[in-house]
């Protein structure tokens, strides 16, 4: 069966995950703002996308306009033709001087003021409507001995084709903050089209709500969408050369553009809709084109090109079958195009698929109830169990064939520990987890363990109850040889995020439930790190090593980038910083982290997302190859950025990510590293085949 990949098509609805974007000092009163998905298409439709900024002066013979004050609303002045907007017809339009032309003559029962209140995001309900808003917002002329504004309609536009009428508005500020908010102009189409343009724009445009404004248009149907915005109140999304197209009659097919990982030889499935806004029906036609020999692309199961009729305002569903070459190189990259054309129109959209070896990250359902980070988890029974977090005290396990979550219950807990709690990691033993206490829950001290294999599933305090009350963000790992666990590093309570961090590493014997002599410090303390075991190559040592986290000493807080190992087989002997395992490409902390077997054998130790440099959240995931040496790319989370959260494998292979936490709001998304079937390919310099996995 071919995979399936389900795109909603048409943009509406679609909401972009906005990160927290560096900027620079601001002044007070700083507004959140829109920004509209882009392109985009409203209701109507009319469909908004950016173009190339082609100016027009008509400074020397365009008509000047002086206004009598910073709210003035001018006109009527006609337009040159007649002008179709959306389901209506204008021959002339009027000028505020708040950014704004307008086809509706100036409402007497509207205080002239109102006007100066952009409306964000548009269409809006509220007077004035039939807006083109060019850069609407309370605006006043720089120099106030004008002109200021000019049009002028043109019987063969500049810019385009046919008759077009433009309206520039010259060296304008905003009224309140006397800071700048450009030169701008619109011109608009005897056809219906609109192009926006922006010559300059002021660099706090959007930064405080004396710089509020709305770049769009908008009929007066609120109801029915019949408005679409670009940008209103967005600080520092407006910038000097911007140009915009809104177009009345066009064609259709989106998505325009997707990108997919997938494994080699995967047969991909890719659904689009194309829809005839030409403004009368017609053929049309859908050719498409490959980059890679030996791939194939097909609509609709067939041949392509593929010819269809479609009514003005109908919509055909294509599926567009990728299949690549049985065998390619790892991170190959196919390249494909579809193309539509009719009625003297045409549409685009782009295929950028990159083929994998190994494996490659898709997302699964979200944990059901409350989200949550610091997870602990296990796995028993192919499922993947969600044991205690902070932000709820529910059990959820995951089932990956039915590819659903359920809540546990009952669940024996005769101590009454909550397990919205702070643990974070745990290391299991068989069918037990167990995690340690983190000075932050009441009764939560010492160490515990959940049995997934109870019935019910089971939580208890184990005695002796370890070397200290509590521990946060430690790591724990496990050597399943010798049956022994690791707790690692950590910190204070996490209410008390500045205390020192830990160095100790503790030995417990799960079998014999006792604790066993600590290991020599760690050269650097660290917290919210991660611990791995495994063997050494060559000589087949096997080995504990941290990588890392944050080392707090006095309130001073230092990420980390740095590694380091003991040597269980040599008398646990503690190796130098970075000896073994090197150090990690950046410093990282608050990640996921766990070991997989790549085909079975090949030992793989992950680091998924997590904080980089500069305090930057990041979906990115990372693998040190034991058997290769050496960190590389893992790929990027599908759910997008996080930290605290957790990670762990099932049947030594598939990598699961848990919860976790972005811009400190926790969050439910869970990912699935999936591998890839075994593919036999050739290597063109070596003529050997090689198998992947």
């Amino acid at each position: 069966m071919p995979f399936r990949f389900k795109i909603i098509g048409l943009l509406l609805g679609i909401m972009a995950l906005t990160l927290a974007l560096p900027t620079p000092n601001r002044a007070e009163d700083p507004i959140l703002g829109y920004t509209s998905p882009w392109p985009a298409m409203d209701g109507y439709p009319y469909y908004g996308q950016s173009v190339t900024l082609n100016w027009i002066d008509i400074s020397s013979g365009g008509t000047p306009l002086t206004f009598v004050d910073e709210d003035s609303y001018l006109g009527p002045f006609n337009i040159g033709f007649s002008f179709p907007f959306y389901n209506q017809a204008f021959s002339n339009f009027y000028i505020n001087a708040n950014g704004f032309i307008t086809f509706e003559a100036k409402d007497p029962a509207l205080d002239p003021s109102m006007y100066a209140i952009n409306q964000c995001p548009l269409p809006d309900a509220d007077k004035p409507n039939n807006v083109i808003a060019m850069l609407w917002g309370d605006l006043e002329p720089r120099d106030v001995r004008g002109p200021y504004i000019f049009y002028r309609s043109y019987s063969a536009c500049p810019v385009g084709s046919g008759r077009c009428l433009v309206v520039s508005f010259i060296d304008w500020r905003f009224r309140l903050s006397h800071e700048a908010a450009g030169t701008f102009q619109a011109i608009i189409y005897e056809n219906g089209d609109i192009r926006l343009q922006y010559l300059n724009v002021g660099t706090t445009i959007g930064a405080t709500s004396n710089n509020s404004y709305t770049v769009g248009i908008e009929n007066n149907n609120a109801g029915l969408g019949y408005g679409l915005v670009y940008r209103c109140d967005a600080p520092y999304q407006l910038t000097s050369g911007t140009a915009l197209k809104f177009t009345r009659n066009f064609l259709s097919l989106t998505p325009e553009a997707t990108a997919l990982k997938t494994c080699n030889g995967q047969v991909t499935e890719y659904t689009y809709q194309l829809t005839n806004y030409t403004g009368a029906p017609g053929n049309f036609t859908v050719s498409c084109s490959v980059s890679l020999p030996g791939a194939m692309l097909q609509i609709n199961g067939g041949a392509c090109p593929a010819s269809l009729f479609l009514n003005n305002g109908q919509t055909a569903s294509l599926t567009a079958t990728l299949t690549p070459p049985a065998c390619s190189p790892p991170g190959l990259k196919i390249l494909g195009t579809l193309s539509a054309s009719g009625n003297s129109y045409s549409a685009g959209a782009s295929i950028d698929q990159t083929l994998y070896q190994s494996g490659i990250w898709d997302q699964i359902p979200s944990e059901p109830e409350y989200c949550r980070q610091d997870i602990v988890a296990g796995t028993y029974g192919g499922k993947v169990w969600s044991i205690a977090g902070k932000g709820d005290s529910t059990v959820r396990a995951y089932d990956s064939a039915s590819r659903q979550w359920s809540i546990v219950t009952p669940i024996q807990n005769d101590s009454g520990l909550n397990l919205d709690n702070y643990a974070r990691s745990g290391c299991q033993h068989g069918s037990k987890v167990f995690f340690y206490g983190d000075l932050a829950t009441p009764g939560f001290q010492g160490l515990w363990s959940f049995d997934m294999a109870a019935s019910p599933p089971t939580v208890r305090q184990e005695s002796p109850g370890g070397p200290y009350p509590g521990v946060f963000g430690p790591a724990w790992a496990y050597d399943p040889e010798a049956n022994l666990c690791y707790l690692t590093g950590g910190g204070g309570s996490p209410d008390l995020p500045n205390q020192n961090t830990r160095s100790t590493v503790h030995v417990y014997d799960p079998v014999n439930n006792r604790w066993l002599s600590n290991l020599t410090n760690l050269s650097t303390s660290r917290k919210l790190h991660a611990a791995f075991v495994f063997k050494r190559p060559g000589d087949n040592h096997k080995m504990l090593c941290v990588a890392g986290g944050i080392n707090t000493y006095y309130s001073q807080e230092t990420p980390l980038s740095s590694t380091q190992c003991y040597d269980l087989t040599a008398g646990n002997a503690l190796r130098g910083e970075n000896a073994d395992l090197g150090p990690l490409p950046a410093t990282r902390w608050g990640m996921g982290y766990t070991q997989r077997l790549n085909s079975g054998t090949q030992p793989q130790l992950w680091l998924v997302a997590g904080v980089l440099p500069g305090g930057q959240v990041s979906p990115s995931t990372l693998y040190f190859e034991v058997n290769g040496g050496g960190w590389r790319d893992g790929g990027n989370l599908i759910s997008g950025v996080a930290y605290r959260n957790s990670a762990v494998t099932i049947a030594d292979e598939e990598i699961f990510k848990l919860g976790g936490l972005v811009e400190r709001s926790q969050v439910c998304t869970a990912d699935r590293f999936k591998v890839c079937a075994g593919c036999l390919w050739w290597n063109d310099q070596l003529f050997l085949p090689l198998i992947m996995k």
